[in-house]
């Protein structure tokens, strides 16, 4: 491409020189002939392109040359992403032959100098300046705090283990959400990657076991609340049968002493405690219907001694008007 520039910028130098000789040309001394000899051949030929032409083709030349340079600046573009996935995976060695990639089809691709830079210090083949020294102690540095960090989100997630295995699932949910947080903030790569995995997998088992956890405790809660109420429903159940018993003892007490309509009521009590005893209701019949006949038995027995008492009565006025009587011989 830079040919084809340098070629075009030649002809235009010619043809340049060619107009201005011509218009020189008359000033000159010497024969003049000669001159248009040569200058009518190339009216034989092709005629000589004028400067629109020549500024149509440099604009065609420049076109081309700018959509080459953007192809290879995209073509950069992917290699430098290509390297920069290859850096957060770990493979240094792959990432820099893609930024030297990228540097040969465009060799202003800032992005690709600098990791091409970092992945050169990190391979130990950095050059000793001393701004490359100062950045060297700064990638050792972070480096350590790197490793640091890898130790701390270890031990965090030791802690959300033992946590889990004790049935501490708040804490253990803590921990392992610590390590997510580091991982946010944290270069990626493969060590960090795997212990974030772990402690999402570990996140994942920890909701479902305090889940778990919240429905089991709940079912015990209503468990424990059944029971207490199995509880009172059985001491009420107790206390309603002595109760019962009580009433059914002078039920038949009544009964037998033919206190026929206290029974009755003795045995109402009981039925509209339980209305399911059938002998209770039973004795209640019986009791009425007892008292019915007693009732009616004592009227009969009133009756005959109120008429005894009116025939005695009757007998005795009759005898007394039977000794007043004296009939003749």
């Amino acid at each position: 491409m830079r040919i084809w520039i340098s070629t075009a910028f030649i002809l235009a130098a010619i043809a340049a020189g060619c107009s201005s000789t011509e218009q020189q040309r008359p000033a000159d001394s010497g024969p003049a002939p000669a001159p248009k000899a040569r200058a009518e051949a190339p009216a034989e030929g092709a005629k000589p392109q004028s400067g629109s032409e020549w500024e149509e083709l440099l604009n065609k030349l420049k076109a081309n040359y700018a959509v080459t340079e953007q192809q290879k600046s995209s073509q950069a573009d992917e290699h430098y992403r290509l390297a920069e996935r290859y850096f957060q995976a770990g493979d240094f060695e792959k990432s820099k032959l893609e930024c030297q990639k990228a540097l040969q089809l465009n060799a202003s691709h800032a992005p690709s100098k600098a990791l091409f830079t970092e992945v050169s210090f990190i391979l130990g083949e950095g050059k000793a300046t001393p701004q490359t020294v100062e950045y060297d102690k700064f990638m050792k540095e972070a480096l350590v705090r790197h490793q640091q960090l890898l130790i701390e989100i270890d031990n965090a997630y030791e802690r959300g283990k033992r946590d889990y295995n004790l049935g501490e699932y708040d804490q253990a949910e803590r921990e392992f959400r610590k390590i997510l947080e580091f991982s946010k903030w944290m270069p990626t790569g493969v060590e960090l990657e795997s212990r974030r995995k772990a402690a999402l997998d570990m996140l994942e088992h920890t909701k479902e076991a305090k889940r778990q956890k919240n429905l089991d405790e709940e079912k015990a809660r209503l468990r424990l609340i059944e029971e207490e109420k199995a509880r009172d429903e059985y001491k009420r159940l107790i206390d309603q049968k002595r109760e019962l018993e009580i009433l059914f003892g002078q039920a038949q007490l009544f009964f037998e002493q033919e206190q026929y309509t206290r029974c009755a009521e003795v045995c109402e009590r009981i039925l509209y405690i339980n209305p399911n005893l059938t002998s209770v209701a039973e004795m209640r019949n019986v009791a009425q219907l007892l008292q019915h006949m007693k009732m009616s038995r004592d009227s009969l027995k009133s009756y005959v001694e109120e008429w005894k008492r009116t025939f005695e009565q009757i007998e005795l006025n009759a005898a007394v008007q039977a000794d007043e009587l004296e009939f003749p011989d």
